[in-house]
């Protein structure tokens, strides 16, 4: 009974919770969507799966046009171009290099000298080996460099993401452009079959800066696979895969059966008083690593699936370790069914074993240990930011000059909203 009364509030809590995300998001939606934020996107509609084949954005205006005269200020055709784009990002970089440079060469008075790549700066000793490349000279080759590639990228043919923006003279004529192409009976000229009009899907544009442009050319079939491959490979690591006391008897105990083998690791360290403590303790460090790389996994797997905005990203990282917090950490943990153990059970009168004694571990107390130390843990981990340092040291590996050193040691802001 106690078992069922923990599950019945957990759930009640979580339609709780849901239902206040569910208002908060509603109450900022409607207040983004209002008059009082004349930004440009209350002007521009987006219209996906739009014909990949036409790339000339004078087909789209001259229908928009035929439908709506005087209306449409402009017209926009996305083009996948991520190497194009990536290599703006990374001429603006060198920009800021030689800004930084030329700043310092006029302050001190003399040519600054840098490491001409960072193995050089990480691997040779800076008391014996000294910088000895010129910085201008090195950051400006390389700026030639970049904008002679930008020019031949420039001239590729590049294929359409379908999906393309319209820009409307007014707001409440962008309002009714959604309205009509979402009916029943779409409005049809001469170039609605060259169009496809039937496939589109309108909706309001988002921010230019919520778009993640490289995920554009990601079409809602692409999406769906993505979505369902990625969630899948979740859902199987969630169910047998975070339970550390099933983990660590299970993996012992069937290796040692199946494939006749025996832990010589494991067995020295049980013949030590200290081996028996570590692992003793071992579930513990299990369930540390776990609290801290799940849920930053969790997060990552949200930009394989391929969001088109940043906020739809977030939203659905944000969403996914709450979920995961709720069901590892209060309903998984005191299943055995849903362990490694099972998992590698072959015997189907083991299962209805644990089946008929409700699923619960004979070691009961590790259950609440396990939720008081993942509560504990995860402030912890929270707290320590272990991500953002790990990030620290591989941007300052990467670094080459002073600067880049400065930008890696840069504190990033705090994700509270996904923490």
């Amino acid at each position: 009974p106690m078992l069922w009364i923990i599950a019945a509030s957990v759930v009640f809590l979580s339609v709780l919770v849901i239902g206040a995300i569910h208002r908060t998001v509603t109450a900022v939606n409607k207040y983004a969507n209002s008059d009082e934020i004349n930004t440009a996107r209350l002007f521009t509609a987006k219209i996906e799966n739009f014909p990949r084949g036409v790339k000339d954005e004078k087909f789209l205006e001259d229908f928009l046009e035929e439908l709506y005269p005087g209306r449409i200020l402009q017209v926009y055709i996305c083009l996948n171009m991520n190497e194009l784009q990536r290599k703006y990002r990374d001429l603006a970089k060198i920009d800021q290099q030689i800004l930084h440079y030329e700043l310092e060469f006029s302050t001190l008075g003399h040519r600054p000298l840098t490491y001409a790549n960072s193995v050089q700066r990480e691997i040779c000793c800076p008391s014996i080996y000294k910088p000895r490349a010129d910085a201008l000279q090195l950051f400006y080759g390389k700026k030639n460099r970049l904008e002679r590639k930008i020019k031949l990228l420039a001239k590729r043919d590049y294929p359409s993401t379908g999906v393309c923006f319209v820009t409307f003279r007014k707001p409440e004529w962008r309002t009714e452009f959604i309205k009509d192409f979402r009916k029943t009976t779409l409005p049809s000229t001469s170039l609605s079959k060259k169009l496809e009009i039937h496939k589109w899907l309108v909706t309001g544009a988002p921010n230019s800066e919520d778009i993640r442009w490289k995920s554009l050319r990601v079409g809602l079939l692409e999406y769906a696979t993505r979505f369902i491959l990625v969630n899948f490979m979740l859902c199987v690591l969630l169910f047998f895969f975070t339970t550390p006391v099933a983990m660590i008897g299970g993996i012992k105990q069937y290796t040692t059966e199946l494939f006749d083998f025996n832990f010589t690791i494991i067995s020295y360290l049980e013949s030590k008083t200290w081996g028996t403590l570590l692992l003793g303790y071992l579930p513990s460090l299990l369930l540390l690593g776990l609290t801290f790389i799940m849920p930053h996994i969790l997060y990552f797997t949200t930009k394989l699936e391929g969001y088109h905005t940043r906020n739809a990203q977030n939203r659905a990282g944000l969403l996914k370790v709450f979920f995961y917090q709720l069901v590892a950490i209060l309903i998984l943990p005191s299943l055995a069914l849903t362990s490694l153990k099972a998992l590698l059970s072959l015997s189907l009168d083991d299962l209805e074993v644990l089946w008929e004694g409700g699923g619960l571990f004979p070691n009961g107390s590790f259950f609440v240990e396990y939720i008081l130390q993942a509560a504990f843990l995860g402030n912890i981990c929270d707290l320590w930011r272990g991500p953002e340092l790990l990030l620290e040291k591989v941007n300052k590996t990467r670094a080459i000059t002073r600067l880049d050193l400065e930008s890696a040691e840069e504190v990033p802001p705090f994700k509270f909203g996904y923490e």
